[in-house]
């Protein structure tokens, strides 16, 4: 008889790409100018979400996008503070609660 465990699966792990130059732990929160490919805004023409994506690639070129229209844009790991929600594709999430930065990647 073999002595089956239970594997823990590794934490997923969680990228921004941004305009902001934030520290580590630093907050990404809503409520801030939306993005012109697509945010939810409220009434006051503020984001209602902030965006993850389990895919460094992807928080990459949002971080591109954001430079060409910007000038700054930057790539960070980030710890979630509340529940996520599905958003586009199977990568990228968002939430109503602030993204926790971990550390800057670039």
């Amino acid at each position: 008889m073999t002595d089956e465990r239970d594997e823990e699966a590794p934490a997923a792990e969680y990228f921004h790409g941004g305009r902001a130059f934030l520290r580590e732990g630093g907050l990404i929160r809503p409520g801030q100018r939306p993005n012109s490919w697509g945010d939810t805004f409220d009434d006051n023409g503020r984001s209602v979400f902030v965006y993850c994506t389990t895919d460094q690639d992807t928080a990459e070129a949002y971080a591109d996008a954001v430079r060409r229209e910007r000038g700054r844009g930057y790539v960070y790991r980030i710890r979630p503070t509340g529940a996520l929600l599905p958003d586009l594709n199977g990568r990228d999430l968002k939430s109503r609660h602030p993204l926790e930065v971990i550390e800057r990647l670039s």
